[in-house]
């Protein structure tokens, strides 16, 4: 991909600060519902600083290139705006036109999380930028924190 390419990719991504969280897995995994509590949790704490969560975008994301990062923002025609399942689309949440993604999470069972991931193996590829790639259940409580945990230690 060169750096003015642009790659849609269905997805769902929210930022603290510069750092974003890329959320995949199918339709209907929960990648809306956990962009919506991390919306609503505290901000991320890092070097004494406070970075308080905002969307990027829900279920499409633009990826691309920008230096040595991969940068996501969103489409126009879906700018600021969430989808949250029985109350339809809502958009009045902190935004953020585009931020660097630090890491990707992929929605999985529980089953399939493993305990100890080494994440010098376990990767996430796109345009020559390899990623931390974490598998989390979104219907465990933690999930939240284990995203903002990860941003602080991984990233």
């Amino acid at each position: 991909m060169q750096n003015d390419a642009q790659t849609l990719c269905h997805a769902t991504c929210v930022a603290y600060g510069r750092q974003a969280i890329l959320i995949i897995g199918p339709s209907g995994s929960g990648k809306s519902d956990l962009a919506l509590r991390l919306l609503d949790g505290p901000p991320l704490r890092r070097d004494g600083l406070e970075f308080h969560p905002a969307l990027v975008s829900d279920d499409q994301v633009l990826l691309q290139l920008g230096g040595d990062e991969l940068l996501a923002s969103a489409p126009a025609s879906i700018r600021g705006k969430l989808e949250v399942r029985g109350l339809g689309i809502v958009d009045h949440f902190p935004l953020c036109a585009s931020a660097g993604v630090r890491a990707v999470v992929t929605l999985v069972p529980n089953a399939q999380v493993e305990r100890m991931p080494d994440f010098s193996a376990v990767r996430w590829q796109m345009s020559g930028v390899s990623l931390p790639l974490l598998h989390i259940d979104p219907w465990q409580a933690s999930a939240t924190v284990k995203i903002r945990t990860a941003l602080r230690t991984l990233c």
